[in-house]
């Protein structure tokens, strides 16, 4: 009797425990269906085998959730550096890009890269650096790159030393660094410029040409001008001329005797011009005594005389001459110089 009493009292307990977990799947049916199989899944829910998890204790029943972080691996960070002007020459005055590359697979937010510290360099000197990120849609990657201009400071060997780049994961906030090879550049000196060479010389030779062919113009110019000057300028005899011309006016004013001085002075003029200054100084009786010394014409010689005898006669022994003694003095010294000019004109040949 008891025995049944027991049984009994099982299958009961055993009835409640299945209405009670029966209620509790009714009331909360995400919870199980959470346990289920992929195959079980409700859809929008992804495959087990494809997520990571951890445990949470939700109503006291284990319950699996997908975490946020994502491996390491994933990314696949990696770095490198190179120097932009590796395979060509480099030179004294040239800029050197010395570049640090990190890429990794995903977004530009999922991986923060720090700005590395400056390299150690060797015969180079830094003059700027120019961080930037871009990703690649074609193969899915974000590059972080950081641009070093660099100047060589002396011919030989330079060298950039290692980097270390630090870099941090968005979501986890793993951390890790990279270190970049050292670089190692041949400078070159400053090479000679031909053709530049070749330019400044055809520019100062060019000038040269220029300077000489304007020097050659100003002094073609000022020759031309010196003697169209002396074309123009009278010769002595002209000047006479002109003087005898504006003698008369002493005989309008009544200056008798500075008429006749100055018929003589012009009349000694007219021989200076071929026989020296000295002439001018010389008396009548003087200058007779030296023309008789000279080769010169026996008319000529004798006119000079006679008109210089004439004013001497005026200026000296009181002689008053009439007017037409003062036309035929003028027209005699006139007469001389007429002459004079004709046998220049003719080369000495009348």
């Amino acid at each position: 009797m008891r025995r049944h009493r027991r049984h009994l009292l099982a299958f009961m307990v055993m009835g409640l425990a299945f209405a009670s977990m029966a209620m509790r799947e009714e009331d909360n049916p995400d919870v199980f269906g959470s346990l289920r199989s992929p195959s079980e899944s409700q859809t929008g829910i992804l495959p087990i085998s494809t997520l990571a998890f951890d445990t949470v204790s939700t109503q006291g029943i284990p319950v699996a959730r997908p975490s946020a972080a994502l491996p390491l691996e994933r990314f696949e960070i990696t770095a490198s550096a190179f120097v932009k002007q590796a395979e060509q020459p480099i030179h004294l005055n040239d800029t050197v890009s010395f570049i640090i590359r990190v890429s990794w697979k995903g977004a530009i937010g999922d991986v923060t890269v720090e700005n590395p510290e400056h390299p150690i360099l060797t015969g180079l000197e830094l003059l700027s650096v120019q961080p930037s990120n871009k990703t690649s849609p074609e193969s899915g990657k974000t590059v972080a790159e950081f641009l070093y201009l660099l100047r060589p400071t002396q011919k030989g060997t330079a060298t950039v030393g290692p980097v270390d780049i630090h870099y941090r994961l968005r979501q986890s906030g793993e951390e890790g660094t990279l270190r970049t090879t050292s670089q190692a550049l041949a400078i070159l000196p400053v090479p000679i410029n031909w053709g530049k060479i070749l330019l400044v010389a055809l520019a100062i030779i060019t000038a040269v040409i220029i300077a000489l062919c304007v020097v050659a113009s100003v002094i073609r110019r000022r020759s031309r001008k010196a003697m169209l000057e002396e074309e123009a300028k009278p010769s002595p005899y002209e000047r006479i001329l002109g003087e005898l011309s504006s003698t008369r006016l002493l005989l309008i004013e009544g200056e008798l005797k500075n008429f006749y001085h100055k018929i003589a002075q012009l009349t000694k003029g007219f021989l200076s011009v071929t026989e020296g200054k000295q002439v001018m100084n010389m008396t009548s009786e003087e200058l007779a005594t030296y023309l008789e010394s000279r080769d010169i014409d026996q008319q000529m010689r004798a006119k000079v005389l006679s008109i210089l005898s004439r004013c001497d006669n005026v200026r000296y022994a009181g002689s008053v001459p009439t007017e037409a003694e003062h036309n035929d003095i003028m027209a005699d010294l006139k007469t001389l110089i007429d002459a004079k000019t004709r046998q220049e004109k003719t080369g000495g040949q009348e």
